[in-house]
């Protein structure tokens, strides 16, 4: 993977498939230290101590249609190649926190990539699952989710429609640039 967003979809990916009703992102731009931030937070299965000691291994996997699982030594290896770090937090029926931060002035950082759609894909793929997405960029912030959009829409419009997904990239868009996240 070689931008930011597609690690937060992998992440993302990973916690629908362990059953959270509830994802939140955080995206933090950092500009004291030079810093992009992100953390995924579900409320899902969680891991066992021993599959979490291991966790970044890439022949490590909970699947069984395939035997490796390179998102999260993905991960890890883009957060060392530009000074930052990865952890990873998880309890049994409690949730995962999965947690990376790059140096954006390495010269080896990846770039963000297509946040704004990562995030309208996710906010707009159930309505079972309350994906929250906040951005702190200095002392400004900016939060969307699922559940604001569902209350906003009522249930007669689907979150997939095409006047729904357009009104959510544009304004996740709008708020990225507005923080100055890009750049």
């Amino acid at each position: 993977m070689n931008e930011i967003a597609l690690h937060i979809l992998d992440i993302a990916q990973n916690s629908i498939r362990a059953g959270a009703s509830k994802i939140s992102i955080q995206f933090i731009k950092n500009s004291v230290e030079k810093l992009y931030e992100f953390r995924v937070k579900d409320n899902g299965v969680g891991i066992d101590e021993q599959m979490l000691k291991k966790i970044t291994d890439p022949f490590t996997t909970t699947r069984k249609h395939r035997k490796v699982g390179l998102g999260l030594s993905l991960l890890e290896q883009s957060t060392k190649q530009s000074l930052g770090e990865m952890k990873i937090l998880s309890f049994i029926n409690k949730g995962t926190t999965v947690y990376a931060s790059f140096n954006y002035e390495h010269i080896d950082s990846l770039p963000i990539g297509d946040l704004t759609s990562i995030i309208t894909i996710l906010i707009t793929t159930s309505r079972d699952i309350n994906v929250v997405f906040d951005v702190l960029s200095d002392s400004q912030i900016f939060s969307i989710s699922t559940e604001d959009i569902l209350n906003e829409i009522g249930d007669d419009v689907p979150l997939g429609h095409i006047d729904v997904i357009s009104l959510i990239k544009n304004m996740i868009n709008q708020e990225l640039l507005e923080l100055q996240i890009y750049g």
